[in-house]
């Protein structure tokens, strides 16, 4: 079955707190218990996100495999969340969401895209910097208790 890669509606949020559930469940024990709740964030959080920005899912058939948003600010296009299924990991879901996330901020005019995420995502670092993100900032940042890279790419 194809992968469909759409905007997120408020009907998408329940699954979408799934996704969110499930990727970081596996990581819980390196978060702190903030930084983990901000992390795999619930439906209200993820309504807001849809309301201040932008939400994508990705769908095989009704199933949610993955999801990004982003909202718009004073100095770019900021990466809100990410989270693919574990079992749905290595399917280029990922990659593809990113991608989808680019185009959209190239449309809307945004120069540079940028988000945060912890030092123990090595997936995750792998994709950013594969997708011609760099590091900036002090690279020891915390957020909440836990560890923090920042990451930019202009546009």
């Amino acid at each position: 079955m194809l992968m469909l890669i759409r905007r997120a509606t408020p009907s998408d949020s329940s699954a979408i707190a799934y996704v969110f559930q499930r990727a970081f469940r596996p990581f819980e024990h390196l978060y702190t218990p903030d930084s983990f709740a901000s992390t795999a964030v619930g439906e209200e959080v993820i309504l807001q996100r849809m309301e201040a920005g932008f939400s994508w899912i990705a769908l095989e058939g009704t199933e949610a495999l993955g999801t990004v948003s982003a909202t718009p600010t004073w100095d770019g296009f900021y990466v809100t969340g990410m989270a693919v299924l574990p079992e749905a990991q290595g399917k280029k879901i990922a990659y593809q969401l990113m991608k989808t996330l680019e185009d959209c901020g190239r449309e809307e005019g945004y120069k540079r895209i940028y988000l945060y995420t912890t030092t123990f995502l090595d997936n995750a670092i792998r994709l950013y910097e594969k997708f011609g993100f760099t590091r900036y900032g002090n690279p020891a940042d915390h957020w909440m208790g836990t560890t923090v890279i920042q990451f930019e790419k202009y546009l």
